[in-house]
């Protein structure tokens, strides 16, 4: 994205005039680029008005770049409001990009956060299309196993379902070297 074109989004995204926000969130949808991405995802928080909300979280469910992958993992990361993480989080199962080389990431938002976003972060890892690291997937495991050693939680349910999924990972023709049963 050209910086004239960045400029006038942030412009009018910044702008705190519902109108102007709308039309810049259209144009992101028509024109965008990942490095606006951070800047639609402050309307998630910063914003009260419901049309402006329903249309950012439109642009996230409706990704299409691949080069949009790791703006996102790291917008999710930065992101300390609940509600905004549970959308963006929904997000990356809605769009079908592919996060699976982040699956450690999205394995530690189904242990830590809470049950909304922990859904949400494990219907992610369960559309993941591969391939996987074979450590990642390892490392994924022992820290399941680790978890369920622990005191539980709420998510209890949400990860033991996981380690059957994370099992059919290590189990699959990928990773020949990590069997589980």
């Amino acid at each position: 994205m050209k910086a004239e074109l960045f400029n006038r989004l942030v412009s009018k995204l910044r702008s705190g005039h519902d109108g102007q926000v709308l039309e810049a969130i259209d144009e992101i949808g028509r024109d965008g680029s990942p490095q606006i991405l951070p800047e639609l995802a402050l309307l998630l928080t910063r914003s009260r008005n419901r049309e402006v909300i329903a249309a950012a979280r439109t642009i996230f469910f409706d990704l299409k770049n691949p080069a949009s992958v790791e703006v996102f993992k790291s917008i999710i990361d930065d992101t300390a409001d609940k509600d905004a993480k549970q959308i963006l989080v929904a997000a990356c199962w809605e769009n079908g990009l592919n996060f699976s080389v982040h699956l450690p990431f999205f394995v530690d938002l189904v242990l830590d956060e809470d049950y909304l976003i922990s859904i949400e972060a494990f219907t992610v890892i369960e559309n993941m299309p591969g391939p996987f690291v074979n450590e990642d997937v390892q490392q994924c495991l022992d820290t399941v196993y680790n978890w369920l050693d622990g005191p539980g939680s709420e998510n209890d349910g949400i990860v033991n379902t996981l380690l059957e999924v994370l099992k059919g990972f290590a189990n699959s023709g990928m990773h020949n070297n990590y069997i589980y049963n």
